[in-house]
């Protein structure tokens, strides 16, 4: 329950409703300004072309960090980069084609990235350097955006207010429909943000389990539980009122001593776990009080001897045995109060 945020409900029902949340005003605008003017990728595979380096490499960073890819080009699209750009370019992915390329190259890269079947998105990075035909890019990246269904971002790190020249380079991309970031970062969140939009609206539809809650069980529970001096429940009770409430439980046995353990391994099946139980043993695997895939009793015995020689000055000290389960994803479940239970 104490790693639960206290607007952790809110989380959970924006989640559920597919509505983005966002960190800040910033970047809730930022990410509005692509919506508005992009479609949602199809999938999370990014492609960049830049002609200087650095703005690419901090994209790809903050790109990937966030679980997007940055797949290698085609084959197809390395013959095709080849042709057309200088042989000093850098034909991977991200593409650099060094500070003096020219409109008609970043056409060509950009041309290249939205036909190759494996980029979803593409990031144009570009520096606005005085010997360049600035002009020429911006009508090249949006003719490229003008005529493919794929995302198109761009990253303009220049001085708007400055030069005539690129300020309307800026505002001719954007008046193609492609949005256009100071910040290399601020264009990768943006596309790490789509992203998070595609996999809420494409997850498949599944009904929420109904669980066949015994209220009146659970309430009976909780009244006769006894709490240690911290306020924690046993590890029994705690379970009795998991499963009052409908939650499949694995099957387990409890003892002290080796010949109640050995008994309820016996019950259960080998392979075990044997876990220390005691008031003072809350986080178990912290403590060293959890030993897995014991395979056979003889196992459990040195196990069970083990545990209690680490253990011995604990108060209360019993144990419980529950099946090995080797498959399987790990969840924590934190609980917070959100109204009232029924009754």
């Amino acid at each position: 329950g104490g790693m639960m945020a206290q607007d952790t409900v809110t989380d959970g029902v924006f989640d559920a409703c597919g509505v983005l949340r966002f960190s800040s005003l910033a970047e809730l605008c930022e990410a509005a300004q692509a919506f508005a003017s992009q479609p949602v990728p199809r999938g999370n595979r990014l492609g960049m072309v830049t002609n200087a380096g650095s703005p690419a490499i901090i994209v790809t960073d903050e790109a990937v960090k966030a679980g997007l890819l940055v797949p290698d080009l085609s084959l197809q699209s390395k013959a095709f980069l080849n042709d057309k750009l200088q042989s000093i370019a850098s034909v991977a992915n991200p593409i650099d084609m060094m500070a003096t390329a020219s409109g008609t190259e970043f056409g060509a890269a950009l041309h290249a990235l939205l036909k190759d079947p494996s980029i979803d998105a593409a990031v144009v990075c570009f520096m606005t350097p005085f010997f360049v035909d600035t002009l020429a890019i911006a009508d090249a990246i949006g003719e490229q955006a003008r005529t493919t269904d794929k995302t198109v971002l761009a990253v303009a790190m220049t001085n708007p207010d400055g030069k005539d020249e690129w300020r309307e380079t800026v505002e001719r991309v954007r008046q193609a429909g492609v949005p256009v970031y100071y910040f290399p970062a601020s264009a990768a969140q943006v596309l790490v943000n789509m992203d998070r939009y595609r996999r809420l609206r494409e997850r498949p539809q599944e009904q929420t389990p109904e669980l066949d809650v015994d209220w009146q069980a659970v309430s009976a529970l909780v009244t006769d539980a006894e709490p240690d001096a911290d306020g924690f429940l046993p590890a029994a009770s705690a379970g009795a009122i998991l499963h009052a409430c409908g939650v499949p439980m694995v099957p387990e046995g409890r003892g002290a001593s080796f010949s109640e353990v050995r008994t309820a391994a016996a019950g259960i099946g080998y392979p075990v776990v044997l876990k220390a139980e005691a008031p003072s043993l809350v986080h178990k695997t912290d403590s060293g009080a959890v030993v897995l895939a014991l395979g056979d009793e003889a196992a459990l015995e040195e196990a069970h001897r083990t545990l209690s020689d680490r253990l011995v000055d604990t108060r209360h000290l019993g144990f419980v045995v529950q099946p090995y389960l080797a498959d399987g994803v790990e969840v924590i479940v934190g609980g917070a109060r959100s109204g009232t239970l029924p009754t």
